[in-house]
């Protein structure tokens, strides 16, 4: 039988025919209703004339549904875990310039500002839609369009004098896919991939940054960059688990000073929710902590001061 409640009756439990309940305990209240558990959690009150115990081969067939569906949660999970890790190291690549040297920040990202404000607006069966609103643009420098790009991928171009929105092909609703929207100027600079990017798809509200690495290391500071999980969340940067700096929305790098000659330190970089502005309007407002992400280095030995710079003849 199939057994849909009253509206108003919010301790019962809406089954159907078919389905698998665990029972706890004997029928109570005047109606004897059974205290019961759905296969997926769900629990509630069920009228005990609705359900049948089972015996025999049914009670076989239902042992073999409990282990099937263990069976493919486990799978489900594993499938995330390596689809997740696929995302990050395609990212990873994408930014991996940025360790070049100067020349490759001037030409990939300090000088273009990214979008700010990424949005999931509506993921469908095979599609999704996002929005972002337009940077702080400071002279030098004009956007002509914007890049967007899935999993690595470039899949479409909005022009600037568009409306900031884009409606994206391809994106498979059962998967976590990197979402990234990049600034373009007429030279062909673009903005980083970790200033404007999310990661989309069913339990990714959970996911904290990655690719944290460190750069630039001197006897007492280091360059500390990562890559968002969500650019739209602040981040708590943690050195040997004490906080030193949260950093605003958009920010993928910190530069940490102060520190020892010649010392092992672990950095620590993990993900601030923020209630009032979600990047999906369905979210729960009581969000668990997303994962955080480390690297370790350790500074060079004391030596030489640092050579000077930017030395004027007057």
């Amino acid at each position: 039988f199939s057994y849909e409640p009253e509206p108003d009756a919010e301790e019962e439990l809406n089954i159907q025919a078919g389905d698998y309940l665990l029972v706890w305990g004997e029928p109570v209240g005047p109606g004897g209703y059974l205290d019961a558990e759905l296969l997926d959690g769900r629990r509630g009150l069920v009228p005990s004339h609705f359900v049948q115990r089972l015996i025999g081969d049914d009670l076989l067939e239902f042992h073999q549904a409990v282990l099937s569906t263990l069976r493919e949660e486990e799978i489900n999970q594993e499938n995330f875990a390596a689809d997740v890790q696929r995302l990050n190291e395609m990212a990873e690549m994408s930014e991996a310039p940025e360790d070049d040297g100067p020349e490759a920040d001037l030409f990939f990202s300090v000088l273009v500002p990214a979008p700010r404000q990424l949005t999931l607006e509506r993921q469908l069966n095979k599609s999704v839609l996002i929005s972002w609103t337009t940077p702080d643009v400071g002279p030098g420098n004009h956007i002509e369009s914007y890049h967007v790009y899935v999993d690595g991928v470039l899949k479409t171009t909005i022009k600037a004098t568009e409306r900031t929105r884009a409606l994206v092909e391809g994106v498979e609703s059962n998967r976590p896919h990197r979402i990234s929207v990049r600034s373009v100027t007429a030279n062909r600079r673009t903005s980083r991939d970790a200033a404007c990017t999310m990661i989309i798809g069913r339990d990714t509200h959970q996911l904290g940054p990655s690719a944290v690495r460190a750069s630039n290391i001197t006897s007492t500071s280091a360059v500390i960059s990562w890559l968002p999980a969500n650019s739209n969340h602040q981040h708590v940067v943690c050195v040997n688990n004490v906080e030193v700096r949260t950093v605003k929305p958009g920010v993928y790098r910190h530069t940490i000073t102060g520190l020892a000659p010649n010392t092992q330190y672990r950095v620590t970089v993990r993900a601030k929710h923020h209630r009032a502005a979600q990047n999906v309007a369905n979210v729960a407002e009581d969000l668990p902590m997303p994962a955080a992400a480390h690297t370790d280095f350790r500074t060079l030995p004391k030596g030489l001061p640092d050579p000077p710079s930017d030395i004027l003849v007057e």
